[in-house]
């Protein structure tokens, strides 16, 4: 009797087990079906960010072009300014020219460091949306005649700007079953990119650094697979 009623609590207690078991697996798997719903609809708002992007792009080509007619109007006040000086003992009228000139050259100063900071903050928008923190990815170009010699095929294929493919299980002979694997970055840049295509994606890095604030480039390869 005492041997019976051990095995009805343990199997009262297996029972429970099984239940707290069900239940966190229940749990896990609503927890996979909102992160699903999640990244997609992270997907979707990605294209929106893009749009996003560009009307940024345009409108800080737009500053810039502004911030530079503004320093020239500067530097023409400023000229202007010093010639007066040198003509204030000739003419009281000229004393009053030069005071005006140097009063323009006070509120062209002040415009142009208004638009220095819509500027900076235009940037940081522009860095907001591209990501604080952004992963990108380069294909190195094949050695001239190294496929060719060896008769050994790519394994790794940019699918689109965003998208890179790699082929794990590709011999040297290019022989035997392949199995494909995709990996999404914020920027991909095939083989035929240039250099300039690399600091085109980068630039807006520099000038954040220029305008005084923190950032790191962190380059990540083999010899000769387009670090520098």
């Amino acid at each position: 009797a005492v041997a019976a009623a051990e095995r009805m609590t343990l199997s009262a207690e297996q029972d429970k087990e099984l239940e707290r078991a069900q239940d966190q697996a229940t749990a896990a798997q609503k927890q996979v079906t909102g992160l699903q719903a999640e990244l997609a609809a992270m997907r979707e708002s990605r294209f929106e960010a893009e749009k996003e992007l560009r009307a940024a792009k345009e409108a800080k080509g737009a500053l810039e072009i502004k911030i530079m007619e503004l320093d020239a109007k500067a530097t023409q006040a400023q000229r202007e300014m010093e010639h007066m000086r040198a003509q204030v003992a000739q003419s009281a009228s000229l004393q009053q020219r030069a005071d005006m000139a140097e009063k323009k050259l006070m509120s062209a100063a002040l415009e142009l460091k208004k638009e220095s900071v819509l500027r900076k903050k235009a940037m940081n928008e522009l860095r907001a949306l591209k990501g604080n923190i952004r992963v990108c990815a380069r294909i190195r170009p094949a050695q001239a005649g190294g496929l060719a010699e060896s008769g050994a095929t790519m394994a790794l294929e940019g699918l689109d700007e965003y998208t890179v493919q790699v082929d794990t299980t590709r011999n040297t002979t290019g022989q035997g079953q392949t199995s494909q694997h995709k990996y999404e970055y914020d920027m991909c840049f095939g083989q035929e990119s240039s250099q300039e295509a690399v600091y085109e994606e980068a630039k807006d890095l520099l000038q954040s650094c220029l305008d005084g604030f923190n950032v790191c480039l962190f380059a990540y390869g083999q010899t000769g697979s387009g670090k520098t």
